[in-house]
């Protein structure tokens, strides 16, 4: 982006944007409003994120902008950070030291990548839904724990 459209963004974004904690350390940063063709110029600045529009009523539509994937939040937060004011500035402040613990899409929380072989996948019986987990992790997990007691018809 050029100066001027981050510039721009910033201070539209200090206007009309939210910067919200979501679930235990994600983050996301939002701009809604009625202009459309502000929201589409907000996302073919920094091609990140997605739009949505709702209607709450017959007359105005609100068109939004939102980005949650942490590598783009930071790197558009950073950016626009010098030119915030002192509130919106802690806000993403404290926004970035939050994502500082938020693992990166792609690996597990201790940071070992969760593709190809260290992928333990399984469905769950009660949702029937697919879980992906680390394989690694898994596997530290099971070495820590003590050993199974095997199965037999012997009575105790």
């Amino acid at each position: 982006m050029e100066i001027t459209d981050t510039a721009w963004l910033s201070g539209l974004f200090e206007g009309e944007g939210c910067i919200s904690f979501e679930g235990k350390n994600s983050v996301s940063i939002t701009i809604g409003m009625t202009d459309r063709d502000v929201i589409q110029r907000c996302h073919r600045l920094t091609g990140a994120g997605h739009l949505s529009q709702y209607t709450a009523d017959r007359r105005n539509t609100l068109f939004v902008w939102k980005i949650g994937l942490k590598s783009d939040v930071v790197w558009l937060l950073e950016a626009m950070l010098p030119y915030f004011g002192e509130r919106r500035a802690a806000r993403a402040l404290a926004a970035l030291e939050r994502l500082k613990g938020c693992a990166d899409r792609g690996v597990c929380k201790r940071g070992h990548p969760i593709e190809g072989a260290n992928v333990y996948a399984w469905v769950e019986p009660s949702t029937g839904l697919t879980k992906r987990r680390c394989r690694s992790c898994r596997d530290l997990y099971e070495a820590g724990r003590p050993p199974r007691r095997a199965l037999t018809d012997a009575p105790r």
